[in-house]
C-alpha cells in the first residue's frame, strides 16, 4: 500500500443570497431625524416613524439617462405596453438604476418585469442577468425608446436625509405599528 498525497482542494464560496423582499414600504416627507429614528409625514398626513440601523442601505434618487447604466449594476425595468410585433420582447417605459450588493441586486419594493445585474448597454438594448430564487438565471434583452426615463440610486450616508426631502423605505413594520426595521431607505430632494 502506497501512500496518497492530495491537493487541498479550493471551494468556491456560494455568491450571498439578496436579502429577503421587505414586504412593507412606507414613505413621506421627513419632518425629523432624531439618532437611529425618523418621523414622517405620510400622502395620508398620518405620522410615522421609521428606525433604521448602521446595516440600512441609504441611497439617493436623482435623474438619469441611459449612460448611467452601466454592466455590473442592478436595473428594475417596468415594461411598457405589449407590442404585438415586437414577438414579446421587452421595451423599457422606466429603468431604475441600483447598486448590486455582493453582486447581487436588491429587491425592488414593487418588482418589474425585468431586475437583475447589467450584462451590456449598447445602442438601445439593455443586456441584463436576472437569478430567481432557485438560483436559475434568465438572460433578457430590454429594448430602450425614446420616451425611456431612468432614474438612480447612488449611495449615500444616513447623515443626509434631512427635513423637507421625500422618503421611501422597505423593511417589516414592527407589531403592526409603523416601525419598520428597515433594509433601505431612499431620499429625494421635494420638488414643486
Amino acid at each position: 500500500p502506497g501512500t496518497v498525497a492530495s491537493r487541498p482542494s479550493s471551494t468556491l464560496k456560494p455568491s450571498p443570497s439578496p436579502p429577503p423582499i421587505a414586504k412593507d414600504h412606507i414613505e413621506g416627507l421627513v419632518r425629523s431625524v432624531s439618532g437611529d429614528a425618523i418621523l414622517l409625514t405620510q400622502r395620508d398626513r398620518t405620522a410615522a416613524t421609521v428606525d433604521f440601523t448602521p446595516e440600512t442601505t441609504v441611497t439617493e434618487l436623482s435623474s438619469a439617462a441611459l449612460i448611467d447604466v452601466k454592466p455590473g449594476g442592478c436595473v428594475n425595468v417596468k415594461p411598457g405596453p405589449p407590442d404585438a410585433a415586437a414577438g414579446g420582447a421587452v421595451t423599457a417605459e422606466s429603468v431604475e438604476i441600483r447598486p448590486a450588493t455582493a453582486h447581487r441586486c436588491p429587491p425592488p419594493p414593487n418588482p418589474a418585469a425585468v431586475v437583475g445585474i447589467v450584462d451590456s448597454v449598447a445602442d438601445n438594448a439593455i443586456k441584463v442577468n436576472s437569478v430567481d430564487a432557485a438560483g436559475k438565471t434568465t438572460h433578457t434583452t430590454v429594448t430602450i425608446a425614446s420616451t425611456t426615463t431612468y432614474i438612480k440610486h447612488a449611495v449615500a450616508d444616513a447623515g443626509e436625509i434631512q427635513n423637507g426631502k421625500c422618503m421611501a423605505a422597505q423593511g417589516t413594520t414592527d407589531g403592526g405599528v409603523k416601525h419598520p426595521a428597515v433594509r433601505s431607505v431612499a431620499f429625494q430632494p421635494v420638488t414643486h
